[in-house]
């Protein structure tokens, strides 16, 4: 029997198995061909992605530690309360704070600079009576307040006679150093040390003097400033260690502690850094003078 187009119906079967063989298995190398190429491109896009993934979370992470860091604020706090020369955690009032104030007369002079950097290394503040004794350092008053430490007038000369020859004469020269200190820091101060203390007897050749001038100081808007705690090193001893111990006990009895040392003496220098170690170490804060501070007055014995 003839089948479709002149063949024969077993050659027509033939045929048409064939090309339909032929037809399923082009389909299947299509589909195999689309699932590979799917395969392929999938692959490539998840290693691409890969890293943008981990991009993401890092700066994700990054931006939550930016938002969420609390040490941020407290150095900016820190910073101000530096450059305002007052800590702010410091209270005089809270029985559980045991205050030191250090405090350095005379300067400055050439070992200043590196009192300044133990200073530093120790994030301490202190206070600076200063004088123009040594005009080769002035510019350290100048980095004393630029560091947070309080400044205060010890007179120009520090020449007894010269200051307590009479009430004018002692205001002439605080007016000097006043000037000084102005010009190097931009303003003015309000604190003060008398030479040789409020109590001070060098004075009694002008009978009264002292009287006097720590009534004047306070109608000028002064405070003036003694202490109680002695370091020795105005001429008791030059012994670092003995200076050293003479601190250490000193402020072991006190809540609140004024310490008078000397910036002009390097084995006082050489002391502070063990002395501001063992000060850490015991829970003291270190906090420079100011307005409101306790003033530590001696009795005037003039």
């Amino acid at each position: 029997m003839q089948g479709r187009f002149g063949l024969s119906r077993k050659k027509y079967n033939f045929i048409r198995n064939k090309l339909v063989v032929c037809l399923f298995l082009c389909t299947l190398m299509l589909v195999a061909s689309f699932l590979l190429s799917f395969i392929v491109q999938g692959a490539k896009n998840t290693s691409a992605r890969k890293p943008v993934m981990a991009k993401t979370h890092r700066e994700t992470t990054e931006q939550a530690e930016t938002e969420n860091a609390s040490p941020m604020p407290t150095v900016e706090i820190t910073e101000r309360s530096k450059e305002q020369g007052q800590p702010a955690q410091v209270d005089e009032d809270d029985p559980d704070q045991t205050i030191i104030y250090l405090t350095f007369d005379d300067g400055p002079y050439k070992y200043t600079d590196r009192l300044l950097d133990i200073l530093k290394k120790h994030n301490a503040k202190a206070t600076f009576f200063v004088t123009g004794q040594y005009p080769a350092y002035l510019d350290c008053i100048a980095r004393e307040k630029k560091e947070g430490h309080a400044i205060g007038l010890h007179t120009m000369t520090h020449d007894f006679n010269r200051v307590y020859a009479s009430s004018e004469a002692f205001w002439e020269d605080y007016g000097e150093i006043q000037a000084i200190v102005k010009e190097q820091t931009g303003s003015e101060t309000r604190l003060m040390r008398f030479p040789g203390g409020s109590s001070n007897t060098i004075s009694n050749f002008n009978p009264g003097i002292m009287t006097r001038l720590t009534q004047e100081a306070e109608e000028k808007g002064y405070v003036y400033f003694d202490w109680n705690v002695t370091s020795g090193d105005a001429g008791d001893t030059s012994d670092s260690s003995v200076i050293l111990e003479n601190c250490k006990r000193g402020v072991e009895s006190n809540h609140i502690s004024v310490i008078l040392c000397h910036d002009v003496k390097e084995y006082t220098v050489d002391m502070v850094d063990d002395f501001l170690t063992w000060a850490d170490e015991n829970g003291y804060i270190l906090a420079p003078l100011t307005m409101e501070s306790t003033d530590a007055h001696h009795s005037v014995n003039n």
